[in-house]
């Protein structure tokens, strides 16, 4: 009863302390389903590791015999580019079969360095946030369906929610260190890494990093170069290519069961390519990015920055349940946004991320359970994340548009862009202000 008494008499207070004990359950959560974890995804890794620490290509025919121990049943081949030669080996040489033991905790550490860094900077975006975001933000990455489809399966993308969070972190606090780092391992994920880099490299605070991050990744390639020689590392990028050709074939990599814009077109029956839909995430991107001046806000682009590629990377380019993991970390921006509406949909996306899964499971278990089912239902997990970057995206646009709207107004307002504040305009002026003011 005292404790309801001391909750009650601040409500402020209250919502802290939920959101403390939201975010304290779903890391146990996190931590539950890591120790169950299947591995699948790893087991390419780890097969990977083992071959090149062998001097053996893993991108070669060799592949599926050489991991016939831990890889999954069906058609194999490795898809992961070579910068993860590093990695890859490190993880292989662990002994005792520790090896998934040790990628989870990885994986562990990563998400929650990842979620620490995420509310670091957003902090410093926003230093008057409500006190119970932070934590709301922790209980929803940590429990979300994404997160746990990646510790599932062993994946990659919470390294890549390190990337990204260590980029921000970078840009937040303008230490090039971190956004060369959070390049770096964007990039392990090139699908997502290439959108990032190419913004960068057009970005004048962030071409540096980017030409630092480009030529670290050159050089994680190089062991293969060693091992291999010019003769084998050509044979091996081809292979690789081979690879990346067959990616496309396996039915979990249909543009049917994909979020994305391929998802869209195949829907229309018509089809884009992966690459198509980069450039497309590229385009679309740079040209939410246009000109914005932050005199009153310095940090503000880093906001847009964010928002924007994160929005433009799940809403256009084809990826998998486990990459919308890098929409949570936007929730921290909810302050930012200037209406209901993109609050609204803000929080639809998360909600998506969060359910996506579990949703396209209850219709599985429905349809019977079936191999249609499954792949029914997968369609539909493809259909709602797909309406998931949709809504991040269209918020990183609504926002952008009132923030230049505003821009417009109080710079016009102020007799820039060459007009003087003749007399006669001085009622419409101060009309324009009040109307700009109350957006």
């Amino acid at each position: 009863m005292r404790l309801l008494q001391y909750l009650g008499s601040n409500p402020a207070r209250t919502g802290r302390s939920l959101a403390i004990a939201a975010a304290a359950t779903a890391a146990a959560l996190m931590v539950a389903r890591s120790l169950g974890a299947q591995g699948i995804d790893f087991s390419y890794i780890l097969t990977a590791g083992r071959m090149w620490m062998a001097g053996a290509d893993p991108y070669g025919p060799g592949f599926a015999a050489a991991g016939a121990s831990v890889l999954p049943a069906g058609p194999i081949g490795f898809s992961y580019p070579p910068n993860w030669w590093i990695i890859a080996v490190a993880l292989a040489a662990v002994p005792g079969g520790r090896e998934l033991l040790t990628w989870e905790l990885l994986n562990l550490a990563a998400a929650a360095a990842a979620g620490l860094l995420f509310v670091r900077s957003a902090r410093r975006l926003q230093p008057h946030s409500p006190e119970w975001l932070p934590y709301a933000f922790l209980a929803c990455l940590f429990g979300c369906g994404a997160m746990a489809n990646a510790l599932r399966l062993g994946q990659t993308s919470i390294v890549v929610l390190l990337g990204l969070a260590l980029l921000i972190q970078g840009l937040t606090s303008d230490r090039r260190v971190p956004q060369v780092l959070g390049l770096c391992l964007l990039l392990l994920k090139p699908q997502v890494g290439v959108l990032f880099l190419l913004l960068a490299m057009t970005r004048p605070r962030m071409r540096g990093a980017a030409a630092a991050a480009l030529a670290a990744t050159v050089v994680a390639c190089l062991p293969t170069l060693f091992s291999f020689g010019v003769e084998g590392t050509l044979a091996s990028a081809a292979n690789f290519l081979r690879n990346l050709g067959a990616y496309g074939k396996l039915p979990w990599n249909w543009p049917t069961y994909m979020p994305g814009m391929p998802f869209l077109f195949a829907a229309a029956g018509a089809r884009v390519s992966p690459v198509v839909a980069i450039a497309v995430a590229w385009l679309a991107a740079e040209a939410a990015l246009r000109r914005r001046r932050y005199d009153a806000d310095p940090l503000g682009w880093v906001a847009d920055f964010w928002l924007i590629a994160v929005g433009a990377v799940t809403a256009i380019v084809p990826l998998h349940l486990y990459d919308f993991v890098l929409c949570v970390p936007c929730l921290l921006l909810l302050p930012s946004l200037r209406d209901r509406t993109s609050a609204s949909l803000m929080l639809f996306c998360v909600v998506l991320v969060w359910s996506a899964n579990d949703i396209a499971r209850a219709l599985y278990l429905m349809l019977g359970g079936s191999t249609d089912a499954f792949w029914t239902a997968t369609r539909l997990e493809a259909g709602l994340l797909t309406a998931a970057g949709i809504s991040l995206f269209a918020v990183a646009l609504r926002r952008r548009a009132r923030a230049d709207a505003m821009d417009d107004d109080a710079h016009f307002a102020a007799g820039g862009g060459g007009l003087a504040a003749a007399p006669a305009l001085e009622p419409f002026l101060a009309a324009n202000g009040k109307a700009s003011a109350s957006r």
